[in-house]
């Protein structure tokens, strides 16, 4: 049954929603340093500097596919909770679109920069790879748009705990660069399963693509990216 405004799904108190952000902040953070230090442990110095510069590029290659989508779907959702099929399936074409794109770019860019072949491959591997956790991210959108926090948290937990854990098995197999990739990739998928899942619980839309709306996603780049790209900048030059 399509949903409208009246039978969008029941929103979550403000303190509830701070709770659940919070708490899942809190453990994110712990994994993520875990999942650092690990790494860095089994990698050595080289490899560890060559995944620093891998997840540099790859992350600024992302800044260009988010490009401003997240605070756009997440204020249509809040107001007409019944097109988040329509927006969501819609950031996925262009996000797919505009990620494969940007590998190919982010490759090139590693090749004029003087980079050897095992950086450039293992640069656009990893592109590909984080392309199905930034899809499964992207639900967080449609969550947030209908303050289910506790939705948004537990995806990024999820996403977290199991990166840490493909990667401490493929570590422990003697897999290095290429191996992390495919764990993450792995993890990256299971996030988005699971965000299939919740999304079908809320008995939200179908989600498809619209011409209209894939339009209005690539039209609103240009306005919203600058703002995007200053902030992550700023966050890695502190």
């Amino acid at each position: 049954m399509a949903i409208t405004e009246r039978t969008a799904p029941r929103r979550r108190g403000v303190v509830r929603n701070v709770f659940h952000l919070g708490l899942g902040q809190v453990t994110t953070t712990a994994l993520s340093i875990l999942l650092s230090a690990s790494v860095a442990r089994w990698l050595g110095a080289a490899d560890f500097g060559l995944l620093y510069l891998m997840m540099t590029v790859a992350t600024f290659a992302y800044v260009i596919v988010d490009w401003g989508h997240g605070p756009y779907i997440i204020r249509e959702v809040a107001r007409h909770p019944r097109r988040s099929g329509e927006l969501l399936g819609s950031a996925f074409v262009v996000r797919g679109a505009m990620a494969l794109v940007v590998c190919i770019l982010a490759v090139a860019g590693t090749w004029l920069l003087g980079y050897d072949t095992r950086t450039r491959v293992l640069t656009g591997v990893l592109i590909v790879a984080w392309l199905p956790q930034y899809c499964g991210l992207s639900f967080t959108w449609i969550f947030r748009g209908l303050e289910r926090m506790d939705f948004d948290a537990l995806l990024n937990v999820v996403l977290k705990f199991t990166t840490l854990g493909l990667s401490l098995v493929c570590l422990a197999l003697g897999g290095r660069l290429l191996g992390l990739a495919i764990g993450w990739s792995i993890a990256g998928t299971i996030t988005l399963i699971l965000a299939i899942v919740l999304y079908r619980r809320l008995q939200l839309p179908a989600i498809h693509a619209t011409t209209q709306r894939v339009q209005t996603a690539t039209a609103r780049r240009p306005t919203t990216s600058a703002r995007v790209m200053k902030t992550r900048s700023g966050s890695y030059c502190a």
